[in-house]
Order: structure tokens, then sequence, then C-alpha cells
């Protein structure tokens, strides 16, 4: 994956969230930037993002679009593992943004994974936007919230945006 640009942010904790890289799954290239509580942007290396095709959630005649962006590199199979993400965070090894985009380019579903949340934030909303183009054989675009976010049963804030390219992995 190649990332364009990004930025992301937790308010309230000092701990990082995304920043910038170079990763290793599925062919991507990425750069983030995340901010500290304190207002301080820095950089950070990210070492993954990940692209693939499913079946469609609402419709599957048609195929939906799974993007995770990540600070850390993740194992094939912990990818579709709602689980095994979270073990990972909770581990301390990886922040992450999970989209699942359908056929028509809208965010039906997202997740976002940090030791920040005693909870992930998740579900479907009109505050998290894809804009970009899905092919057959790749994805290119931009994914953000459109403007700060509340964690539900918390006070953590977060936001984030990303503009990326990727090769697109086929279904399994």
């Amino acid at each position: 994956m190649t990332v364009i640009a990004a930025r992301s942010r937790i308010t309230g904790h000092a701990q990082t969230f995304f920043g910038n890289a170079n990763g290793r799954g599925h062919g991507m290239r990425a750069e983030y930037r995340y901010r500290y509580f304190d207002g301080c942007w820095k950089d950070l290396a990210v070492d993954a993002g990940y692209a693939w095709a499913e079946a469609g959630f609402f419709d599957k005649t048609k195929d939906d679009t799974i993007v995770v962006l990540t600070d850390g590199p993740v194992p094939e199979k912990t990818l579709h593992d709602h689980f095994g993400l979270q073990k990972l965070v909770a581990d301390g090894k990886i922040a992450y943004v999970r989209a699942t985009i359908n056929s028509s380019g809208q965010i039906i579903n997202f997740e976002v994974g940090h030791r920040a949340f005693k909870m992930p934030p998740s579900g479907g909303s009109t505050e998290h936007v894809f804009e970009g183009k899905i092919q057959p054989a790749s994805i290119n675009g931009k994914v953000f919230t459109k403007g700060a976010q509340e964690a539900p049963f918390e006070k953590t804030k977060y936001e984030y945006s990303a503009t990326f390219r990727a090769p697109l992995q086929p279904k399994k």
C-alpha cells in the first residue's frame, strides 16, 4: 500500500496511534502522522496495511473491500479474526483502523483498535468516509472521519485520515 498522506489522533491519552511508514502487508506502503495528547506532532514508523475483497455483507452478488491500516505487521490468519486483532492490541503490538467499503464506495463498517479504548469504536456511521476508486485489482483513495469522534461509553476522542493506493487481494 502507498499512503500518500495520513494523520490520526486520540485525545486524552499519551499513547501513539499511527505514524510514518513503508509497509510490509500485501505490497502496501504507508505513511502516517500521529499526535500525542499534548498536540505535538511526531512521526512514527508504521509497518503494514492490507486490502482484500470479500463477498458483500448486504449484497452477496457484489464484493465489499476490507482495508486495514496498522502500525505493526499482522499474521495473515489474524487479519480476518476480530478477536485475534484485539489480542494484538491488548498485547501492545498494534493499533489499527479497519474499514469495510461496499461496492458503492460507502464505509458500511469500521473499527478502531487501540489500547486507549476499553471497547474499540466500531459499527456503521456516515462520519467515517471513503473517497476513491475500487477496481478489480486495486483500491485507491482516502479513508477519514469527518471530525473528532467520541468512543461510545468513554470520553476518549479520535480521528483519522489516510490517503492510500493498494493492490487488492482476491477473495478466498
